[in-house]
Formats: C-alpha cells, sequence, structure tokens
C-alpha cells in the first residue's frame, strides 16, 4: 500500500512539473516572438537613464536582467551558467565591456533561447516517463504554480513574463553567480547545428552606416593600408582575434531572404524554432569566418571559380582571401564596404551560378570613384550562403539588400 502511495505522489508531482515546463515554455516562445525587443530597448534607456550613463555594461546586463533570468530557468544553476556562458563566449570582455541597445536585446534573446532550449528537454523526459503521451492539464491550473514556484503571491504570478525587474527583484550579492572559467565556455554550449541553440545579434535592424563605422572606431586598429594591399602571410588565429573588442551589429532582415526571419512577429512554436536554428548557425558561421575558415569557391580573372577561404579580422578592419593553406592572398578594408548581395549579375557572368548560394560584395573605393567594386563567392550550400550574409553583415556593421547588378567584379590576386 505504502509503494501505490508512493507511486501516486511521484505521478502527481511529475504531472505538476509538466505543467510548470509546459507553461513557462509557452510563455518564452510568446515572448520570443511578440515583444521582445520593444520590452528590451525600454528597458535599456531605463536603466541608462537611471545610473546616468551613455551605454550599460555587461555587468549591468546580469544585474538587471538576473531576477529574469533565474525565472526562466526555473532557477536551475546549470540553465543559468550555460546562459552566461554563451554570452561571454559571442561576446567577451571584461564585465566593463559596454553594450548597446541591439546588443543588451540578442543577450535577452540568447538567454530565452537557451531557457527554452533546456525546458524542451525536461518535457521530453516527464513524456518519456508517461509513456510518450503527455499528461492532463487541467485547465483551471496553468496560473497557480508561477506563485510557488517564483516563491511570490499568486496575483505576481499571473502577470506576464517581462523582462524588467520588478522592485525588490534586484539581487543581492549573495545571489550572484560564481564567475565562470573561460576554458568552461565552449563545454557550455551546444553543439553546431543543434535545436534552439543561439540567438544573440539576431539583426532586428541596422543602425545607419554612420553609427556603424562609429562602432568601428572603437576597434584597435592596426596602421592604415590601402585596398589593394597584400596582407600578411597567414591570418591571425582565433585566440588572438577573440582579444579585440568590436560592437556587435545587426543585418537589416529582408522580408524574402533574411536567415533571420521578417519584422513581423513570428507567433507559431514552428517559426520561433526555425528562427533558433538559424541563428545557431549564423553564430557558428561568424566564428568560422573570425578564425579564416569559411571555405567557398572565388571567381578569378578568367572568371572561373577556385577554392578559397574567407576571413575578417576585426582588429585591422581587413576581409581576407585565403590560400587552402591559410595563406592570404588578397585583402580589402571593410570601411569600403558597401553592402552585401545576393547572386551575382548576368553581365558579369551569363549563365550565373544560383543566386541562393552566391554573395557579392559591394566595395566603394575613393580612387574608383563613383563607380562599385565586387568580390564574388559561390557556396555549396544555400544555408552556408544566408548564413555567411548575415554574419558578415553582423560583423562589419552593413546591410544584406537584394541582388545587385554589378559591372566591375574585384578579383583576388
Amino acid at each position: 500500500m505504502g509503494n501505490f502511495c508512493s507511486s501516486r505522489e511521484d505521478l502527481q508531482e511529475s504531472r505538476r512539473q509538466y505543467e510548470h515546463y509546459t507553461f513557462l515554455r509557452q510563455q518564452i516562445l510568446s515572448k520570443l516572438g511578440d515583444d521582445l525587443q520593444k520590452e528590451c530597448r525600454s528597458l535599456y534607456k531605463e536603466e541608462c537613464c537611471r545610473r546616468r550613463v551613455p551605454a550599460l555594461s555587461k555587468s549591468d546586463w546580469e544585474e538587471v536582467c538576473l531576477p529574469f533570468i533565474q525565472r526562466v530557468s526555473c532557477k536551475d544553476v546549470g540553465t543559468q551558467q550555460r546562459i552566461f556562458a554563451a554570452v561571454q563566449e559571442v561576446y567577451p570582455g571584461p564585465p566593463e565591456r559596454a553594450v548597446n541597445e541591439a546588443t543588451f536585446v540578442e543577450f535577452n534573446r540568447l538567454a530565452l533561447t537557451l531557457a527554452e532550449q533546456d525546458l524542451r528537454q525536461r518535457i521530453a523526459k516527464l513524456k518519456e516517463k508517461f509513456g510518450g503521451d503527455a499528461p492532463p492539464i487541467p485547465a483551471n491550473t496553468h496560473l497557480d504554480w508561477f506563485a510557488d514556484l517564483l516563491g511570490k503571491e499568486e496575483e505576481l504570478s499571473k502577470e506576464p513574463l517581462q523582462i524588467s525587474p520588478r522592485s525588490g527583484d534586484l539581487p543581492s550579492e549573495s545571489s550572484r553567480l560564481p564567475p565562470l572559467q573561460t576554458s568552461a565556455l565552449r563545454q557550455a554550449l551546444p553543439p553546431a547545428g543543434a535545436d534552439g541553440c543561439l540567438q544573440p545579434a539576431g539583426a532586428e535592424g541596422l543602425g545607419p552606416k554612420e553609427e556603424a563605422k562609429r562602432g568601428q572606431r572603437l576597434v584597435s586598429a592596426s596602421p592604415a593600408r590601402s585596398e589593394d594591399d597584400v596582407a600578411g602571410s597567414a591570418f591571425q588565429s582565433q585566440h588572438s582575434l577573440g582579444q579585440v573588442s568590436y560592437v556587435l551589429k545587426s543585418p537589416r532582415p529582408s522580408p524574402e531572404d533574411s536567415v533571420l526571419g521578417s519584422r513581423a512577429s513570428l507567433t507559431s512554436e514552428a517559426s520561433v524554432q526555425r528562427r533558433m536554428r538559424d541563428t545557431a548557425q549564423v553564430a557558428e558561421m561568424r566564428s568560422t569566418i573570425l578564425r579564416g575558415e569559411l571555405e567557398v569557391m572565388v571567381f578569378n580573372k578568367r572568371l572561373q571559380p577556385e577554392p578559397r577561404r574567407l576571413g575578417l579580422n576585426p582588429a585591422g578592419k581587413r576581409m581576407s582571401i585565403l590560400r587552402t593553406d591559410g595563406a592570404c592572398e588578397d585583402s580589402w578594408d571593410i570601411d569600403h564596404l558597401q553592402c552585401i548581395s545576393f547572386g551575382i549579375a548576368s553581365n558579369i557572368l551569363p549563365k550565373p551560378p544560383p543566386a541562393e548560394k552566391t554573395l557579392s560584395f559591394r566595395f566603394q573605393f575613393q580612387k574608383y570613384g563613383n563607380e562599385a567594386r565586387y568580390m564574388c563567392a559561390m557556396f555549396e550550400e544555400g544555408s552556408s550562403c544566408r548564413a555567411a550574409a548575415a554574419a558578415f553583415s553582423q560583423l562589419c556593421g552593413v546591410p544584406v539588400t537584394a541582388a545587385d547588378a554589378p559591372s566591375h567584379p574585384t578579383y583576388h590576386k
């Protein structure tokens, strides 16, 4: 009889957990597809005003948003550490490093994305416990659990999920997480291509070109070189690039081409899940570019594609074409990069490759006047092409536009 009671209590607790996780996950999905950007931008401005600073820092973000992170993680320390590790991975630097408004939005999008991924795994395990079938959820219990989970009054549990801390929610010193060791950062991130990974720098609008240039001035630049200079014999390692402080920029999404979706609200779960997968690929692509390991086919002066690698050195503000052995073959100053387009114009190639697998990088050099120059690259997969467009857009602070009509391609030497 005792075993029966124990089993029944265990079943009830599992059902209660399932209700908890399901309700919170639906709130997170709704927040990801609804008013996240608006709420985060408003909170950012309020906190800057309250603290009397022009921009928040990484430690400010942690202080302001820790109650929110604790809530969406169900106070699970492992989930919280995974969130902070992912933030450090995509935005390395000391706690006092400045965080602009767009990056502040993406930090919170990242927190929601990883929290949703963990909740999905917990829900799947509970379904297995029930033989693969979801336990029944009484219609009137969806809000009751939140008060117990957060230790708050029931009235507070009925409030919608919000990022802004309520009165009394700011964390005490004793509630802060211990500092993370950098050696654990990569292990804390999900593997490449995993569902629900990484959302930062996810592209809800690109500031003016002047803002991009202002952000680029924060980069520790190398001595100036002309646009036709050839960089050194080897591209810098990921480790050395990781020490550079640069401002994350968000690409301007196109309703048709943007890998990060349109500006319309993404309300369905399927849309949110697709967005999570896409931005995970963009984050991985960003790292690949910074390592100088993006494999592409670049068209030479005979209009023949040759295997090369693309890389970006934010310290020297140079975009480079590398040979397969890693040696730099040609490079251009990204200050001259105007935009990125899908496809290659037919007046360059009579039979161009599919537009969804090719990118044209438009450069404007002073010595050529108003005549633009283009570097064209072809990818093996359309998904890699889209991810590369978004990643370069974020790193260089330029928009991704509709197909251009280049007349003067810039070839590598």
